[in-house]
């Protein structure tokens, strides 16, 4: 029998955190360039646009963008885990663990953005998330049986 617990939040909020923390670099490397001539604010008018940023301005800009990509259904499974009553401390582990990978991820991404080891990183916590899901459908699933 499962309890619902709180506990699910703590890593959803460190998640909405660190989305925070990109957001600022992200900024802080927009103003920077712009404050010392490099870019105008002409040059922000695309979001696609490639150049003429730096990189360091495209990094944190991809990287922030990427958070609202596959954490997505990290946000949406940690709401149903909480609505649904079948919180586990294995969900729960395995979410803090996503939350961990996904930093790496965003640092990796944001400094020296070696793509090898950050595709290692979002493939690992890919497969974290994955399995949080398929644990979750197999609850759902054994629940529903149970119910019938």
């Amino acid at each position: 029998m499962h309890t619902p617990s709180l506990s699910i939040l703590y890593p959803f909020l460190a998640m909405v955190g660190l989305t925070l923390l990109v957001w600022v670099w992200m900024y802080i490397t927009r103003t920077r360039v712009v404050i010392t001539g490099r870019l105008g604010m002409d040059d922000f008018q695309s979001a696609g646009q490639k150049e003429p940023f730096p990189s360091d301005v495209r990094y944190a800009g991809e990287n922030f963008s990427n958070l609202f990509e596959m954490p997505v259904l990290f946000y949406a499974l940690s709401i149903l885990l909480y609505i649904t009553h079948t919180v586990t401390e294995t969900q729960i582990t395995l979410a803090w663990w996503y939350v961990a990978f996904r930093a790496v991820h965003s640092l990796i991404h944001c400094s020296y953005n070696k793509v090898l080891h950050r595709l290692s990183i979002y493939l690992i916590s890919s497969l974290v998330l994955w399995g949080m899901w398929g644990m979750f459908a197999y609850e759902i699933l054994i629940n529903t049986l149970v119910q019938v």
